[in-house]
Order: structure tokens, then C-alpha cells, then sequence
């Protein structure tokens, strides 16, 4: 999906763009015209009683070397959401436009809960579009949470002030129908105290790893950012948007290691911790996505649970087991 490396090297979105890597990508997503179909939503059934799910999985379908732009096939969104069944509540998805049109409806006909994402990087007809697609997506039913900006502040790709009103201006525009928030690292929820305010619940990225938390200290330091979100968010609900840890790579700091079983570790204890807290936190992510090794080579490959052809990665299965 577009985002998710994203604090201690400054932003991949933004550095590829700066890069100039982004730009073809980019401009493919903005030329890029809806294909959802319309109509009533499916039933939606309750998820297979098979497993523990965990509250939800950041999920992108581009594992088949392709990247955000051209339609993604529904056969294969469908196969990969059925792994998923049971196994999560909720589906995330980075984007509305650029190969995703689809996935709401989809994964909402799979029984899943879905929240929505209008990728939001200044563009002013980029950003219409994919506003546009989002709230159709919500008004046939196949939403269940809008979300308004990936990091947009962060990445430097719109102020505060101009993204609070944009949110207010798709709450009106929605009338209530879902709730609507936007995302972002804890801390530009904490600074920017008028994005809190215009949400209806807020939703944070807390991701240890890209800010070189070793993961012998990433429960507490979860614990500790989540707390001070709490604490700025006006008694609003709070959701984790990330969190994450990638299967391979090598370091990235002291005692920042990225292999299969720190991987293991780490999801166990999120997991353990957002179902003992009471706490809807989104893993980042369901597959490994080939093309994030243009934001970045050593890690971009290697954040999924499954790798790209579907396969759960080793030792994680304890964490959909019931009893977990």
C-alpha cells in the first residue's frame, strides 16, 4: 500500500518522490478512473470460526511485481482475502484509486470489516479522485471506517489546518453514515491538536521498528506512545493504524534487527497486548509487496505475516490459534 516506512528515514513516500522513483507511479493512480462496480453490498457473514483473528491487517495486493496503478484482478484479491478469513476483523486498505477500487466491496462481501483510506499527497485532482471514490465506497455500504490522508502531515504533502477541514468537509459530506478520521504517526497526532479535533476517533501510527526501538523495548515503548496519544485525544477512542516489524533485512540500529524471529516475537507480543488492552491495532502487513524495495531495498520486501505467494511466515501461526 503507499506508506509505511515512515519516521527514522524520513518518510519513504516522500523520499521517493523526491527521488523522483514515485513519479510515474503517481501519475498512473491520478489518471486512474473508478472501477468499483456499484450496487446493493453483499450479505456480509460472519468471519470462519477457524482461528483467534487479531483486530486487523494492513493489506495491499501488489505481490505479483506489479505496483499501485493499473487494476489489480479480483480473482486474485479474492484468493489473498481468503487467506485472510477468520484469521482478521478488519481489512486496511492505503488507497482508493491505483488498483484497490475493488477491495471494499470484496473484502466487505467476505464478512470483513473494512476501513478505507483516501490517499491524500496534495494534488489537488489526485486528491479529488481518490475523496470521490472513498465516499462512493461508503455510501454503497462497503465501508466501515473513512480515513482522510496516509501521513499526508508527515510526509509534508498538506498542513494540518488545510487536512482538518478537508476531513470536516467529508464528515459533512458523509453525514454520519461511518466514522472518519485521518492517520498518522503519534506524534503529529500530539502536535497538531486540530486533526484530534476533527476526528471522530483517532487513529496513530506507533511502528518501533522505523524509529529503531529495539524490539526487547518496543512493548513499552508502544505502551508509552499510545498513552500519550490517549492523553491528547479528548476522550476519544484510539486505534494503532501500524505497527509492524519486518521477516528479514538485517539491523537497522543497535539491537534493531530484522529477521524471522524477532519478526515472531514482536507479533506475539502486539498481539498478546492489543487483545489483553482492548486496544484496535492494525499489523502492518498482510503480504510481502515486491515493489516496496523502491522505497527501500534492505527492509521494503519483507513486511508481511505472508509472503507474496501466500504463504504464512514461519511461527505465526500461533497468533490466529485459539486460546491465543
Amino acid at each position: 500500500m503507499l506508506g509505511y516506512l515512515t519516521v527514522a528515514r524520513g518518510g519513504w513516500r516522500a523520499r521517493l518522490i523526491r527521488a523522483g522513483a514515485m513519479s510515474t507511479v503517481l501519475a498512473t493512480l491520478a489518471a486512474c478512473g473508478s472501477s468499483a462496480a456499484t450496487g446493493k453490498p453483499k450479505p456480509s457473514p460472519s468471519p470462519t470460526p477457524s482461528f483467534n483473528p487479531v483486530y486487523g491487517l494492513d493489506y495491499g495486493p501488489w505481490t505479483q511485481g506489479d505496483a499501485p496503478g493499473p487494476a489489480v484482478p479480483d480473482s486474485r484479491i479474492e484468493t489473498q482475502l481468503t487467506l485472510l478469513k477468520g484469521r482478521t476483523q478488519w481489512i486496511k486498505i492505503g488507497g482508493s484509486t491505483g488498483g484497490t477500487e475493488d477491495v471494499p466491496k470484496i473484502a466487505h462481501g467476505m464478512g470483513f470489516k473494512v476501513a478505507a483510506t483516501a490517499f491524500i499527497n496534495g494534488n489537488k485532482a489526485f486528491d479529488d479522485a481518490e475523496v470521490a471514490e472513498l465516499e462512493k465506497n461508503v455510501r454503497a455500504g462497503y465501508v466501515d471506517l473513512a480515513m482522510v490522508g496516509n501521513e499526508a502531515v508527515h510526509d509534508g504533502f498538506m498542513k494540518a489546518a488545510p487536512l482538518a477541514a478537508l476531513i470536516t468537509q467529508v464528515k459533512q459530506d458523509l453525514g454520519g453514515k461511518v466514522p472518519v478520521s485521518t492517520i498518522e504517526p503519534a506524534k503529529e497526532m500530539i502536535a497538531n491538536p486540530n486533526l484530534v479535533q476533527s476526528d471522530d476517533l483517532v487513529v496513530a501510527n506507533i511502528t518501533p521498528f522505523s524509529y529503531q526501538v529495539p524490539e526487547s523495548k518496543a512493548m513499552a515503548w508502544i505502551t508509552d506512545e499510545y498513552s500519550k496519544v490517549q492523553a491528547a485525544s479528548g476522550g476519544k477512542e484510539v486505534r494503532i493504524g501500524e505497527t509492524e516489524w519486518p521477516s528479514d533485512g538485517g539491523t537497522f540500529g543497535p539491537g534493531v534487527v530484522a529477521d524471522q524471529a524477532t519478526q515472531v516475537k514482536f507479533m506475539t507480543e502486539v498481539t498478546a497486548w492489543s487483545r489483553q488492552n482492548h486496544v484496535g491495532a492494525f499489523i502492518f502487513e498482510a503480504f510481502d509487496e515486491p515493489w516496496l524495495s523502491h522505497a527501500d531495498s534492505s527492509f521494503g520486501p519483507h513486511w508481511g505475516l505472508w509472503t507474496s505467494a501466500g504463504t504464512l511466515k514461519p511461527g505465526l501461526d500461533a497468533l490466529f490459534a485459539k486460546g491465543s
